[in-house]
């Protein structure tokens, strides 16, 4: 699943609106809504914004906890992958892997990632300064 992080943001709106920074509008009532229905049949999630949601840091999504919030809810999420963070980062929080990857500017040094999900585990090779990776999942 993708969500739009710059749905409310200082690039997708006039200067004066109110919508000014966040995953906003019907997102949050769609993610429930598909969350709730992934859960019931039985499917596994890899949730996908530019903007992380976790661990805390200031690049992070403006509403990072209201989407946290709703994560929690629905067992069938097993990690989201972000960037927007350029020096990368990784947490779990309650059975979920939170995996930002590395940003590819401001550096000298090419990397990329490959990404690799089967039931069991979520397998990230990394290229350059992206490190390799497994994240088991559970059903």
């Amino acid at each position: 699943m993708v969500l739009d992080g710059n749905d409310i943001s200082f690039h997708a709106w006039p200067d004066g609106s109110a919508e000014h920074g966040a995953v906003g509008g019907a997102q949050p009532s769609w993610l429930r809504a598909t969350l709730k229905q992934a859960t019931e049949d039985r499917e596994m999630v890899i949730l996908f914004c530019h903007f992380p949601v976790f661990p805390e840091d200031v690049h992070n999504l403006w509403n990072a906890k209201e989407v946290m919030g709703i994560i929690d809810e629905f067992p069938c999420v097993k990690a989201c992958i972000n960037g927007h963070n350029h020096k990368g980062k990784y947490g779990m929080r309650n059975g979920v892997h939170y995996l930002t990857l590395k940003g590819m500017v401001d550096t000298e040094e090419t990397f990329h990632a490959v990404i690799r999900v089967d039931a069991e585990a979520i397998k990230v090779t990394g290229y350059g300064r992206e490190s390799d990776r497994v994240l088991s999942i559970s059903p």
